[in-house]
């Protein structure tokens, strides 16, 4: 997977507020797939058409490595790909279900800290990410093995040295509103659709 992510032209992306490093006006980021797009409505991302070996590849890579714990059940609509940036904590927005990371390449350090008790109200709100308990989290070596957890929930990438490259798999919230030329496409390209019962019984798992 390493050598192929190297091959990625990642792109300066400059919407991605939430995780981006303090100080930094963007972050090397792509997404192939399916997601709710700025000015068209839900859909495939434009390089999903334009590279379909691409999303083809990056499919029959986690059909061939899906963790144990979602094996049979996992769907997702898109892949987000990540270069060389510790994401900073923060909380996914319109995600559904689970979602399944793993990072690449020859790097220290870079590993996932993630709330599993997170958006649990305390006083009658949800605590800002920023006043979140060290105490609380759970730290994952996600270059050793793929981790599944909620992206709703906060997270954040601790520092790294070297050429580190993230893959996440997540389903957009709107699957349901996809036109059907779409989830075509994305269905003949690997994605395995999600359905309101699929998706009803990974919710059911605990995350």
């Amino acid at each position: 997977m390493a050598e192929v992510l190297e091959c990625w032209g990642f792109r300066q992306n400059t919407g991605r507020v939430n995780v981006m490093p303090k100080g930094q006006k963007y972050v090397y980021s792509d997404t192939i797939g399916g997601i709710k797009r700025f000015a068209f409505g839900y859909g495939a991302t434009v390089q999903t058409p334009r590279y379909p070996r691409f999303a083809s590849f990056l499919n029959k890579w986690l059909k061939d490595n899906t963790p144990a714990s979602v094996a049979d059940d996992f769907c997702y609509t898109a892949i987000n790909l990540n270069c060389n940036y510790a994401g900073a904590r923060h909380r996914d927005k319109g995600n559904a279900g689970p979602s399944v990371i793993r990072a690449f390449g020859d790097f220290t350090g870079g590993e996932l800290k993630y709330w599993p008790n997170d958006l649990r109200a305390q006083g009658g709100t949800v605590v800002p990410v920023e006043d979140l308990s060290a105490k609380d989290c759970v730290q994952n070596n996600i270059k050793r093995q793929s981790f599944v957890f909620d992206g709703n929930k906060a997270h954040e990438v601790t520092a790294f040295e070297g050429n580190r490259f993230s893959v996440v798999y997540f389903t957009c919230s709107g699957y349901a509103k996809f036109k059907e030329k779409h989830v075509t496409l994305l269905k003949n390209l690997g994605f395995p659709w999600p359905t309101d019962k699929r998706m009803a019984k990974l919710k059911r798992k605990s995350f």
